[in-house]
């Protein structure tokens, strides 16, 4: 299962990316990884002021929504989220259409085909 993303600044100018393979899982998880290691990955840049884009809804709801996520299957990855998302910057996860994540994807994909 990879995981892949990029950041870059106001103006869309590419920073920095990143991938990894996390072994097996389903998609959420994958997708949850992405959106966590994006956010540890802006924190341990510097960056102060993170917007992170997920084309995937459900996601996107679940580590938004202030329920209490014990009994989810990915409890511990959406704490974890949660966690990076009150330091003290601004962090925001937001749903952004498939064909608009398509480099995450890719380096997703490779990620999970190195292993």
């Amino acid at each position: 299962m990879g995981t892949g993303g990029i950041l870059q600044n106001h103006r869309g100018t590419w920073i920095l990316d990143f991938s990894s393979n996390k072994g097996h899982g389903d998609a959420q998880l994958a997708k949850l990884l992405a959106v966590r290691n994006e956010f540890q990955v802006a924190w341990d840049s510097g960056f102060t002021n993170i917007v992170c884009e997920s084309d995937a809804l459900n996601v996107v709801n679940v580590v938004n929504k202030q329920s209490d996520m014990n009994f989810h299957p990915h409890a511990q990855v959406i704490f974890q989220i949660r966690s990076l998302l009150v330091k003290c910057w601004t962090g925001l996860v937001t749903h952004t259409p498939r064909g608009s994540n398509s480099v995450t994807d890719i380096l997703a994909k490779l990620e999970a085909k190195s292993s």
